[in-house]
C-alpha cells in the first residue's frame, strides 16, 4: 500500500513516547525523591534525557505534521484533529492520567495554526523570544539570589467516594496541571512547535545528513546544560539557574537526537501509533499502581527496570497490531469528513445548469 509517511520522523515520535514513560513514572507511582545512590542517578538520568527534552521532541514534530498537512494541502482538517486531540485527551485526565498533555497539544495546536501563513522570518523571531525570555528571567532569579521552590507535579490519583465525586477530584487536578503547563510552559512548548513548523517548510527533515555534525554539537551542548539543570534539581542548587539551562539545553538536546535516532523498524511502527500507545501507558501504569497497591512503594531504581518492561510491551502490541485504535478511529473520522465534502461538491456541480442549457 502506497504510503506518504517518512520513517524517520516516525522513528522519532516512537523514540520520544517511549522516552516519555520514563519521566511520567514518578508521577505515576507517587515516587519522586531518591532513597538510595542508585536511585539518585536513575532521577538524574531521567532528568537529562527526557525531562523537557522528551516532551520537545514530540511538540517539534507536531509542528512540523502541521507544515505537511500545508504542503498537502489538508490544513483545513487541522481545526477538527485539534478538536479530536483536546476531547481524548480530556477524557483521558478525567479516567487515567490528570497530567495529561494531549488537551495542552490541542490548545497549543490551534494556536499554531493562527501563525502557520506567517514568514520564515517572523516564526524564527518568536522562536527567539519565547527562548530568550525565560532564560534571562531565570538567570536574573539566580543573580538576584531569588529563591524559586522545585514544582513536582503530585497528583495522589486514589479517590474516594461515588462516580461523581472522583470524577470531580480527577478534574480538578487535571484543571490545575493544564493551566500550569499552559501559563508555566508555554514558552518551551510553543517555541518547539514553531521549531518543527520551520523544518517542515524548510525541507529540513529530507537532508538531515547535510546538517549532521552540527546537530551532534549542538546536542553535545544541549546535554551539558541538561546535566547543570538535572545536577542541580537532583543533590541542590539554583532553580534560577537550573530552568534557564534547561529551557536551552532542551531543544539543543533534541538536535542531538534527531542526529543519532536510528530509523528501526520496529521504532517506526511505534511512532506510527503513538496516541494508542499514550494511551497504553497509562492503563498499565493504573492497574500496576492503583489497582494492584504499588502506589508509593515502587522505588526509582525498580521503575527503571519498568520502563524497560513496559516500552517491551509498547514494541510487541505496535509489531502486531501495525496499527492503533485511536489512530483508526481519527482516520475514519477525517475519511468520513472528506466523504461529505466530497458529496456536497458532487450535488452543487449537479445543481450547477451548463451553458448549453443557459442558452437553450
Amino acid at each position: 500500500m502506497k504510503t506518504d509517511r517518512i520513517p524517520r520522523i516516525d522513528a522519532l515520535r516512537g523514540f520520544a513516547l517511549l522516552l516519555i514513560f520514563a519521566g511520567n513514572l514518578p508521577m505515576f507511582s507517587g515516587v519522586f525523591l531518591p532513597q538510595s545512590r542508585l536511585d539518585a542517578f536513575v532521577l538524574w538520568s531521567i532528568r537529562v534525557f527526557v525531562d523537557g527534552s522528551a516532551y520537545t521532541l514530540f511538540s517539534l514534530l507536531f509542528g512540523w505534521g502541521l507544515a505537511v498537512q500545508i504542503q498537502r494541502g489538508k490544513d483545513h482538517l487541522w481545526k477538527r484533529r485539534m478538536l479530536f486531540l483536546f476531547v481524548l485527551g480530556l477524557l483521558h485526565g478525567l479516567l487515567l492520567n490528570q497530567a495529561d498533555i494531549l488537551t495542552v497539544y490541542a490548545i497549543l495546536g490551534s494556536l499554531l495554526y493562527l501563525v502557520r501563513k506567517q514568514s520564515i522570518q517572523v516564526l524564527i523571531w518568536f522562536i527567539i523570544i519565547l527562548l530568550v525570555s525565560p532564560t534571562l528571567t531565570n538567570l536574573f532569579y539566580w543573580w538576584a539570589a531569588i529563591d524559586i521552590p522545585p514544582a513536582y507535579p503530585i497528583f495522589d490519583p486514589r479517590f474516594s467516594g461515588g462516580l461523581f465525586d472522583v470524577l470531580h477530584a480527577r478534574f480538578s487536578q487535571w484543571l490545575l496541571y493544564f493551566l500550569g503547563q499552559l501559563l508555566i510552559n508555554f514558552p518551551n512548548i510553543f517555541s518547539a512547535m514553531l521549531i518543527g513548523l520551520v523544518m517542515g517548510r524548510t525541507g529540513f527533515f529530507l537532508s538531515i545528513d547535510q546538517y549532521r555534525k552540527y546537530l551532534l554539537l549542538a546536542g553535545l551542548i544541549g546535554s551539558s546544560l541538561m546535566g547543570t539543570y538535572a545536577t542541580i534539581y537532583t543533590w541542590g542548587g539554583s532553580v534560577g539557574l537550573a530552568n534557564a539551562a534547561a529551557t536551552l539545553g532542551a531543544p539543543l538536546l533534541v538536535c542531538g537526537y534527531i542526529a543519532i535516532a536510528p530509523v528501526w523498524g520496529w521504532l517506526v511502527q511505534v511512532g506510527q501509533m503513538t496516541l494508542s500507545l499514550y494511551i497504553l501507558q497509562s492503563l498499565i501504569a493504573n492497574a500496576l499502581f492503583i489497582l494492584a497497591g504499588f502506589y508509593g512503594k515502587m522505588p526509582l531504581s525498580e521503575q527503571g527496570i519498568l520502563f524497560l518492561a513496559v516500552n517491551g510491551v509498547q514494541v510487541a502490541v505496535a509489531r502486531r497490531l501495525r496499527g492503533g485504535v485511536v489512530e483508526w478511529v481519527w482516520r475514519g473520522m477525517v475519511s468520513k469528513y472528506i466523504t461529505v465534502q466530497l458529496t456536497k461538491i458532487r450535488k452543487c456541480s449537479h445543481s450547477i445548469p451548463s451553458f448549453k442549457s443557459l442558452g437553450s
